[in-house]
C-alpha cells in the first residue's frame, strides 16, 4: 500500500500541551497502557489525500500549495476572527475497535462550510477520491485530534478504560478546556508526495 498524504490543521503549542496534560493524567490511571502520540505527530486532519499527490505534476502541485495558503484568508473573511474548534470531550474511537484515545472537537457552520470549499477545489484539482469527497459530504468528517492507542486493549478492559477517559475529560479544570481550543486558519501538507 502507497503512503499516505493529508491536509491537516497546523496546531499550536498551547493546544499541543494542554492535550498532552490528557494523555499524561490517562496514562497515570489507565489500567491498559496507552501507546500516546507524540506532540510533534498530533494532527487535525482535513483532506486525507491518499497516495494521489504522488502523481500530480507540478504544476498542480504548485495549484495545490496555493489552495492550501488560500485556506487562512478564506476561513478569517467568512467566519468569525478565525474561530476555533471547540473542545469537546475525550473519547474512545473509532466506535467499533474503541483501542483509540481522541480529543473530539465541535466544528461550527462557517469552518464547515469553508472546509467544504477546501474538499471541492482538491477534488476539483484532482487529489481528493470522489469516494473521500462523498463521504464528507455525507457528514462522515469527524473532527478530532488521536492521542495514542490503547495496544493490547481486551474488550473486558474497554469499559474500565472508558471510565478513566471519562473522569479525565469530565475534570479538565476550565483553563485547559480554553487552551484545548484549535485556531482553524493554518494549514500544512503531510505525509507522503
Amino acid at each position: 500500500m502507497a503512503p499516505s498524504a493529508y491536509i491537516s490543521l497546523v496546531l499550536d503549542p498551547t493546544s499541543k500541551s494542554a492535550l498532552q496534560t490528557c494523555i499524561d493524567r490517562i496514562q497515570s490511571t489507565s489500567p491498559v497502557p496507552l501507546d500516546p502520540m507524540s506532540t510533534l505527530e498530533m494532527h487535525m486532519t482535513l483532506v486525507f489525500l491518499g497516495s494521489n499527490l504522488r502523481s500530480l505534476p507540478p504544476p498542480k502541485r504548485t495549484e495545490l500549495d496555493g489552495i492550501i495558503a488560500a485556506f487562512s484568508t478564506d476561513v478569517t473573511t467568512t467566519t468569525t476572527a478565525a474561530a476555533a474548534l471547540e473542545f469537546n470531550r475525550l473519547e474512545l474511537f473509532p466506535p467499533t475497535k474503541r483501542n483509540l484515545l481522541v480529543a473530539m472537537y465541535k466544528i461550527g457552520t462557517g469552518n464547515l462550510e469553508a472546509l467544504s470549499r477546501l474538499q471541492k477545489a482538491c477534488l476539483d484539482l484532482g487529489v481528493l477520491s470522489r469516494e473521500e469527497h462523498v463521504k464528507f459530504e455525507q457528514g462522515d468528517f469527524v473532527a478530532h485530534v488521536t492521542l495514542g492507542k490503547f495496544r493490547g486493549m481486551k474488550a473486558e478492559q474497554s469499559t474500565a478504560v472508558e471510565r478513566v477517559v471519562n473522569r479525565v475529560s469530565e475534570g479538565l479544570d476550565e483553563s485547559i478546556v480554553r487552551s484545548l481550543g484549535l485556531p482553524f486558519n493554518e494549514l500544512c501538507l503531510r505525509g507522503a508526495g
